[in-house]
Protein backbone atom coordinates (compact mmCIF):
# COMPACT_ATOMS: atom_id res chain seq x y z
CA UNK A 1 0.00 0.00 0.00
CA UNK A 2 1.23 3.56 -1.10
CA UNK A 3 0.79 6.22 1.17
CA UNK A 4 0.20 9.51 -0.42
CA UNK A 5 2.08 12.66 1.47
CA UNK A 6 0.01 15.68 1.17
CA UNK A 7 1.64 19.04 -0.47
CA UNK A 8 1.87 21.21 2.32
CA UNK A 9 0.18 24.47 0.11
CA UNK A 10 -2.42 22.16 -0.93
CA UNK A 11 -3.17 21.47 2.64
CA UNK A 12 -3.55 25.06 3.80
CA UNK A 13 -5.33 26.15 1.07
CA UNK A 14 -7.59 23.39 1.09
CA UNK A 15 -7.98 24.39 5.24
CA UNK A 16 -8.62 27.86 3.72
CA UNK A 17 -11.50 26.83 1.16
CA UNK A 18 -12.84 24.85 4.27
CA UNK A 19 -13.29 28.49 6.33
CA UNK A 20 -15.19 30.41 3.96
CA UNK A 21 -18.54 30.89 4.03
CA UNK A 22 -21.31 29.13 1.87
CA UNK A 23 -22.00 32.35 -1.04
CA UNK A 24 -25.44 31.89 -3.07
CA UNK A 25 -24.96 31.30 -6.85
CA UNK A 26 -26.37 34.78 -7.67
CA UNK A 27 -23.39 36.04 -5.90
CA UNK A 28 -20.98 35.01 -7.90
CA UNK A 29 -18.77 37.11 -9.77
CA UNK A 30 -18.87 36.94 -13.71
CA UNK A 31 -16.12 36.08 -15.26
CA UNK A 32 -13.94 38.81 -16.20
CA UNK A 33 -16.71 41.16 -15.73
CA UNK A 34 -16.12 42.65 -11.76
CA UNK A 35 -20.00 42.70 -11.34
CA UNK A 36 -22.51 40.74 -9.66
CA UNK A 37 -24.63 38.37 -12.16
CA UNK A 38 -28.17 39.55 -11.77
CA UNK A 39 -30.65 37.12 -10.11
CA UNK A 40 -33.17 35.48 -13.17
CA UNK A 41 -36.30 36.54 -13.32
CA UNK A 42 -38.85 34.20 -11.88
CA UNK A 43 -42.04 33.14 -13.32
CA UNK A 44 -45.55 32.78 -11.92
CA UNK A 45 -48.39 31.86 -14.15
CA UNK A 46 -51.37 33.56 -14.18
CA UNK A 47 -53.37 31.75 -17.40
CA UNK A 48 -52.95 28.83 -18.92
CA UNK A 49 -55.65 29.27 -22.08
CA UNK A 50 -56.43 28.62 -26.13
CA UNK A 51 -56.39 31.87 -28.67
CA UNK A 52 -59.90 33.44 -29.33
CA UNK A 53 -60.09 34.03 -32.95
CA UNK A 54 -57.04 32.02 -33.95
CA UNK A 55 -58.57 31.15 -37.38
CA UNK A 56 -59.88 34.60 -38.52
CA UNK A 57 -56.25 35.94 -38.36
CA UNK A 58 -52.44 34.70 -38.92
CA UNK A 59 -52.98 31.95 -37.36
CA UNK A 60 -53.57 28.85 -39.67
CA UNK A 61 -50.80 30.19 -41.64
CA UNK A 62 -48.01 30.51 -38.44
CA UNK A 63 -49.18 27.29 -36.75
CA UNK A 64 -46.93 24.92 -38.49
CA UNK A 65 -44.17 27.04 -36.92
CA UNK A 66 -45.43 27.41 -33.35
CA UNK A 67 -44.15 24.75 -30.76
CA UNK A 68 -44.12 24.54 -27.13
CA UNK A 69 -42.18 27.39 -25.79
CA UNK A 70 -42.42 29.76 -28.85
CA UNK A 71 -42.48 33.39 -27.27
CA UNK A 72 -45.68 35.40 -28.27
CA UNK A 73 -46.03 39.35 -27.38
CA UNK A 74 -49.06 40.49 -25.80
CA UNK A 75 -50.31 43.95 -26.19
CA UNK A 76 -53.72 45.79 -24.53
CA UNK A 77 -55.74 47.28 -27.00
CA UNK A 78 -58.23 49.43 -25.13
CA UNK A 79 -59.32 51.46 -27.91
CA UNK A 80 -61.21 48.07 -29.35
CA UNK A 81 -64.86 48.88 -30.06
CA UNK A 82 -65.98 45.49 -29.28
CA UNK A 83 -64.07 45.05 -25.99
CA UNK A 84 -62.21 47.60 -23.96
CA UNK A 85 -59.70 45.23 -22.35
CA UNK A 86 -59.25 43.27 -25.47
CA UNK A 87 -55.26 41.42 -25.33
CA UNK A 88 -53.85 40.97 -28.91
CA UNK A 89 -51.48 38.01 -28.85
CA UNK A 90 -49.11 38.34 -31.38
CA UNK A 91 -45.49 36.41 -33.08
CA UNK A 92 -43.39 39.04 -34.82
CA UNK A 93 -45.70 40.88 -36.62
CA UNK A 94 -48.38 38.40 -37.25
CA UNK A 95 -51.64 38.41 -35.20
CA UNK A 96 -52.88 35.15 -33.74
CA UNK A 97 -55.77 36.21 -32.28
CA UNK A 98 -56.75 37.51 -28.40
CA UNK A 99 -57.10 36.05 -25.13
CA UNK A 100 -59.87 35.06 -24.30
CA UNK A 101 -62.32 37.53 -22.94
CA UNK A 102 -63.11 35.14 -19.51
CA UNK A 103 -59.78 35.95 -18.65
CA UNK A 104 -58.76 39.24 -20.51
CA UNK A 105 -59.56 41.91 -18.08
CA UNK A 106 -56.06 41.36 -15.62
CA UNK A 107 -54.13 41.36 -18.37
CA UNK A 108 -54.93 44.12 -20.01
CA UNK A 109 -54.51 46.03 -16.59
CA UNK A 110 -51.64 44.59 -16.18
CA UNK A 111 -49.91 45.34 -19.51
CA UNK A 112 -51.03 48.87 -19.50
CA UNK A 113 -49.81 49.52 -15.93
CA UNK A 114 -46.32 48.41 -17.53
CA UNK A 115 -45.98 44.90 -15.55
CA UNK A 116 -43.67 42.32 -17.41
CA UNK A 117 -45.32 39.86 -18.64
CA UNK A 118 -44.03 36.21 -20.38
CA UNK A 119 -46.33 34.64 -22.80
CA UNK A 120 -45.63 31.45 -24.33
CA UNK A 121 -47.12 28.84 -26.23
CA UNK A 122 -47.73 26.23 -24.02
CA UNK A 123 -49.27 23.02 -26.02
CA UNK A 124 -49.70 22.94 -30.11
CA UNK A 125 -52.19 20.12 -30.88
CA UNK A 126 -52.95 19.75 -34.44
CA UNK A 127 -55.60 17.08 -33.91
CA UNK A 128 -57.84 19.78 -31.82
CA UNK A 129 -60.47 22.41 -33.95
CA UNK A 130 -58.73 25.73 -34.72
CA UNK A 131 -59.99 27.25 -31.54
CA UNK A 132 -58.41 24.93 -29.11
CA UNK A 133 -55.23 23.67 -31.85
CA UNK A 134 -52.75 26.38 -29.62
CA UNK A 135 -52.67 26.96 -25.67
CA UNK A 136 -51.41 29.92 -24.54
CA UNK A 137 -49.92 30.25 -20.84
CA UNK A 138 -49.27 33.66 -19.53
CA UNK A 139 -46.83 34.29 -16.54
CA UNK A 140 -46.12 37.26 -14.33
CA UNK A 141 -41.97 38.01 -14.03
CA UNK A 142 -40.71 38.74 -10.71
CA UNK A 143 -37.44 39.68 -9.85
CA UNK A 144 -36.01 36.89 -7.63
Amino acid sequence: MQTQIEDPTRRKFLGLLAKLPLVPASMLVAHNVGKMLPPAPRKVLLNDFPIAGFKYYHGPSVHPSLHAGTALHLRAEPGNPYDPHAVEILRGGDKLGYVPRFCNRHLSRLLQAGVSLSCTVGQVNPMQPAWQAVQVRVSLLQAA
